[in-house]
């Protein structure tokens, strides 16, 4: 695929969303503001097309992103526009805009030697329930996990599991759902079929001492806290074993 020059203007560190993407003028667009530096969020709705079409963006050296995206579909879209705080902000929630999609880079990485990779992403349309958490207390976990269920898994669909643990001051408790909904990794299930849970981690001022809210690197809970037998790492354990057996 050969891909159109572009005016000598700079957009480096922006970040830019093109629809139509997969074809045509939609692509011509894409290819300048990629090569003008900007990270270029490619949408388009026919998968297939909007994969070669980012494939050959990148191919010349450019950063671009897949979004399986119909951009008539008014709340995908301002989901999609609106993920992210500036780049150089540091405030709940903790989640920036910079460019770089975090999540998709860490499923490329553990699915790597999959066939074919992994799929693009596209808008979150599963359910965002919640699991009971066997072990909670005992862990300094909240009673109860989210779990983002894409509608192919709520049907019945072998689906995967990819479990998010959240980072120091993102918990439930402290900031209701808004990291889960904004992580980033919703938007890649419902194309790849995963189930995605978030344990949340309780938080406490004094017995433990984690007022913060992280989840355990340095031994509140108990000395094995970095193995398997840890109290957190079993208790999450105990949820994934139970949605392999199929209660959702």
């Amino acid at each position: 695929m050969e891909l159109p020059r572009t005016p000598s203007f700079r957009l480096d560190g922006r970040r830019a969303l093109v629809a139509g993407a997969s074809s045509g003028i939609g692509l011509g667009c894409a290819a300048a503001l990629a090569e003008a530096g900007a990270h270029v969020v490619m949408a388009a709705r026919g998968r297939e097309r909007l994969r070669d079409a980012v494939a050959a963006v990148k191919a010349a050296g450019r950063s671009a992103e897949a979004l399986t995206l119909d951009i008539t579909d008014g709340p995908a879209t301002r989901r999609a526009l609106e993920a992210g705080a500036a780049c150089d902000s540091f405030e709940p929630p903790y989640l920036n805009a910079c460019g770089y999609d975090a999540a998709g880079e860490i499923l490329r990485a553990i699915h790597a030697g999959a066939d074919g990779g992994i799929e693009p992403r596209g808008p979150a349309a599963g359910a965002l329930t919640t699991v009971d958490v066997p072990g909670a207390a005992g862990a300094s976990l909240l009673d109860t996990a989210y779990l983002y269920v894409p509608e192919a898994c709520a049907n019945g669909e072998r689906c995967g599991l990819h479990v998010f643990f959240h980072g120091c001051q993102m918990s439930s408790k402290l900031l209701d759902d808004a990291v889960i909904r904004g992580a980033g990794f919703n938007e890649w299930a419902d194309s790849n079929r995963l189930l995605v849970l978030y344990p949340q981690v309780r938080g406490s001022r004094l017995a433990p001492m984690n007022p913060m809210g992280c989840f355990d690197w340095w031994g509140y809970t108990d000395s094995g806290y970095a193995t398997r037998d840890g109290a957190q790492i079993r208790a999450v354990k105990a949820v994934m074993d139970s949605l392999a057996g199929g209660s959702l």
